[in-house]
């Protein structure tokens, strides 16, 4: 249910300072059509959202839109949140439009409405994480670690176009796992980022992010407003308590709802154990011990 901007048309998302010249490589990385990324009604029904990336020059032209409920009729303009490098608009529109019609600086682009999946983690300690390539096996160890050692019962991963493998086999690897009751593999083929070196000479934010910040958005208005605790971590990462408390439980009993926690890097050397495969988290044990992050002990 994504918005792309018409790549023949006159607008298009640009960089800060567009006036510096970036290499050629830089716009393949550079999402300039992406409008919104996900489209889709909220928990109770009322509200469509749309959810992208940062839209940086393209605010302006967002504000001064019209979204019409293609059933309905009914005409409206967006309520703009712009976050840290992601956008939340929504409108109110009756709940038989199914389809929308997005009229935006001449342009006009008719997009389908998606339902809101919330039920579907209901009350679930969820894993959730963006994903490209990694090997299946890493990700089954990873699932099965986070549900043994924290009581994690359900999975959430965004594909970010993996190549090694289509999205089904995610879902089917993590569907064989004893304690995982929910698993939500989304197709989330957008554009990645780039690294702004020009910009960065220029006192710019070297990191252009696009896929990743919009989904933490799409993930928590569309999938998980009702699960019990959330977790996001990447496939190579592993959180321990030397207490053996469960980082779900934590979460759930604070008042706010949050943990933070200390970091360390696990380098990529092997020792001479013997381990049975090469996806198999046993065997690194070459510990970074400068501390890169804080703060709550478990």
């Amino acid at each position: 249910n994504s918005v792309f901007l018409d790549a023949n048309g006159d607008l298009a998302r640009q960089p800060e300072r567009p006036d510096l010249a970036r290499p050629e490589d830089f716009w393949e990385g550079f999402d300039q059509f992406g409008l919104f990324y996900d489209v889709f009604r909220d928990v109770d029904s009322k509200r469509v959202w749309f959810v992208g990336p940062d839209p940086k020059n393209l605010l302006s032209s967002l504000k001064n839109c019209t979204v019409t409920g293609k059933q309905s009729g009914h005409v409206t303009k967006f309520e703009i949140v712009v976050g840290h490098e992601n956008l939340a608009a929504c409108v109110v529109l009756p709940k038989i439009d199914r389809q929308f019609t997005l009229k935006i600086a001449g342009q006009q682009i008719e997009g389908e409405i998606g339902e809101n999946l919330c039920d579907l983690f209901k009350d679930k300690r969820v894993l959730l994480t963006l994903n490209k390539d990694n090997d299946l096996n890493w990700i089954k160890d990873w699932a099965t670690f986070y549900a043994k050692e924290h009581g994690a019962d359900a999975v959430c991963i965004f594909d970010n176009g993996s190549s090694s493998y289509d999205a089904t086999k995610i879902a089917k690897t993590l569907e064989m796992l004893p304690n995982i009751s929910a698993v939500q593999v989304v197709r989330w083929s957008f554009i990645f980022g780039v690294m702004d070196k020009v910009g960065q000479d220029n006192g710019l934010n070297q990191n252009v992010r696009f896929a990743q910040p919009p989904m933490f958005l799409s993930f928590c208005l569309r999938l998980g407003h009702e699960a019990a605790s959330i977790l996001n971590v990447d496939i190579d990462e592993l959180v321990f308590s030397p207490s053996r408390r469960s980082i779900f439980e934590e979460a759930e009993r604070r008042f706010f709802g949050t943990v933070k926690f200390d970091r360390f890097l696990v380098e990529n050397v092997r020792n001479d154990i013997v381990v049975q495969s090469e996806s198999d988290f046993q065997g690194f044990h070459y510990r970074n011990k400068k501390h890169l992050g804080r703060q709550d002990h478990l």
